[in-house]
């Protein structure tokens, strides 16, 4: 996990309602300290990391990196030039280097050499990844490491389960229930997933599970739960996508629906432009039905 926002919810969830206590929570704000790591070596569940207290402290310094090479970690080939650099001041200029936590990273997955499954958190940005991104599998709020390499991997399948599924989303589309601005912001977390998952169905030719993610995000995260109205005008490409595939094999009808729904839902979405290309074919195919009819 990346910080606080992120840990605290999973710790409470394991230490006060004894949920999942087997998996090990290791915060990346804390694991630049020798303390947090040392614990992490001697509580249960223990990360076997085979390092003596000494050992760990000498491995909190910043390692300088001016020459970036590739590294094996896991088995797993680590781009040199994708490895995040931090720059340290030194004498009059700066020096490129690796911080500690990365390379704690690093130990770690050598240690548990595929044993047990590893996640990141969908909040930890690429500078605590530790060079590692064309390793993670989006499966909802994580990433999972796995051993194939390749840009923007995504697992459909346990994607839909957690969104669809696993997940909870109590209170959201109330609107007698008080959400905070930092709340309703990291709503946004959930529907960029909701349109990663509709994009890959759409790819996938299953426009009848991408409206129904679509049809659930509206319902459980309405816009009216969002303070940016952005993310709700980019899903509504979405829509348009389902919409052309629907058309593209001749089931009009579906495509129908589709399009009638989002203009009902809300016309101001910026969705116009996004299905003019849409109703141009619609009304080609069918030049006596010449406008969208939203009841």
């Amino acid at each position: 996990t990346n910080g606080d926002n992120d840990t605290y919810p999973l710790w409470f969830l394991q230490h006060v309602e004894g949920v999942r206590p087997d998996i090990r929570i290791i915060n990346l704000s804390l694991i630049k300290t020798a303390w947090y790591i040392e614990q992490i070596r001697d509580l249960e569940p223990k990360v076997p990391l085979n390092l003596t207290d000494q050992e760990i402290r000498d491995k909190m310094v910043a390692y300088p990196w001016t020459q970036p090479t590739d590294i094996q970690v896991g088995g797993l080939n680590v781009k040199g030039t994708e490895i995040p650099v931090a720059h340290y001041r030194s004498g009059a200029g700066t020096v490129p280097v690796i911080e500690a936590h990365t390379v704690m990273i690093w130990w770690i997955i050598n240690q548990i050499n595929w044993s047990r499954p590893i996640y990141f958190a969908v909040t930890v940005p690429n500078s605590n990844q530790a060079g590692l991104r064309p390793y993670l599998s989006m499966e909802g709020m994580a990433y999972r490491l796995v051993k194939e390499h390749g840009p923007g991997q995504f697992s459909p399948n346990r994607t839909k389960k957690n969104l669809l599924a696993t997940y909870r989303y109590r209170g959201i589309n109330q609107t007698d229930v008080y959400k905070d601005p930092v709340s309703r912001r990291l709503l946004g977390n959930y529907l960029v997933l909701f349109e990663g998952l509709t994009q890959a169905l759409t790819a996938m030719e299953d426009y009848g599970g991408a409206y129904e993610a679509l049809q659930f995000a509206k319902y459980n995260i309405p816009p009216h739960a969002m303070d940016d109205g952005r993310m709700w005008q980019s899903l509504a490409y979405r829509y348009r996508d389902i919409a052309r595939g629907y058309f593209n094999k001749g089931q009009t009808d579906s495509a129908r629906v589709v399009l009638q729904d989002i203009l009902r839902m809300n016309p101001d979405l910026g969705s116009i432009d996004a299905i003019e290309s849409i109703i141009e074919l619609w009304s080609t195919a069918e030049p006596e039905s010449q406008k969208v009819v939203v009841p």
